[in-house]
């Protein structure tokens, strides 16, 4: 088990790096950004090597410029993510100036509202994001991404290979979106006096924006699964 804390300002940036993580993010008053880490391994081996095994985790927490870095990467010969990985808990201000994400394999959840820039490639994870307000730019081959709240903004765009999208959010005017994923379902909902156009590629659900003039366009794409986007009481 590890602690590591720094202070933040908002201009501060976050870089997670972890191969195969679960990772829990939540927002407190305090100006300073928590780390906590447990490693994980599981498996047939006797009590001795598997304790043993732990060291073959490399954690790395430093600071960097204006920049937080975080990296973990097993360096053992349990080949399973599902037999190894770190429980990353982060304790962080709600305004940060972005952060990015490159995770291998394992679940991301942001548990409170956060407000700047996130960006990410993705390999075999979900993500589940309470409230963002911000621009957002992610890629990843498997997994889901839900966002149940916030505002999106500015060249916004969110790419699977095979997973859901699923966004309830305000939409801010001017900004330029993009949602595909190659099999799965695209769910978006936005208040209904969004001033937003949306083209769609795939199997049309529903689109209760039929409205095509407007300047701000959202690009909305599956090849295989059902697109819906709805209008909210907002």
């Amino acid at each position: 088990y590890l602690e590591k804390e720094f202070e933040m300002e908002d201009s501060t940036s976050l870089n997670l790096s972890c191969d195969s993580s679960n990772i829990e993010v939540y927002v407190w008053d305090e100006k300073t950004i928590k780390f906590e880490v447990a490693k994980r391994v599981r498996g047939v081996w006797k009590r001795e090597e598997l304790e043993k095994d732990l060291d073959n985790f490399l954690v790395e927490i430093y600071e960097k410029e204006n920049e937080i870095i975080f990296k973990s990467e097993y360096r053992g010969k349990n080949k399973s993510p599902a037999d190894r990985n770190i429980d990353l808990t982060l304790y962080m201000p709600k305004k940060i100036e972005g952060i990015t994400l490159e995770i291998g394999t394992g679940n991301i959840k942001f548990h409170d509202n956060i407000r700047g820039k996130l960006n990410g490639e993705i390999g075999m994870a979900n993500m589940e994001v309470a409230g963002f307000y911000g621009e957002i730019g992610i890629e990843g081959n498997i997994g889901n991404i839900t966002i149940s709240s916030g505002r999106l903004e500015g060249e916004t765009y969110i790419k699977k290979n095979i997973g859901n999208i699923c966004i309830n959010a305000k939409f801010e005017e001017g900004g330029n979106y993009l949602f595909k994923t190659d099999i799965g379902n695209i769910e978006l909902a936005l208040p209904g006096d969004s001033k937003i156009s949306f083209e769609s590629i795939g199997e049309l659900e529903i689109n209760d924006f039929d409205d095509f003039s407007y300047d701000t366009k959202a690009h909305v794409e599956t090849s295989v699964g059902k697109i819906a986007i709805r209008k909210t009481g907002e």
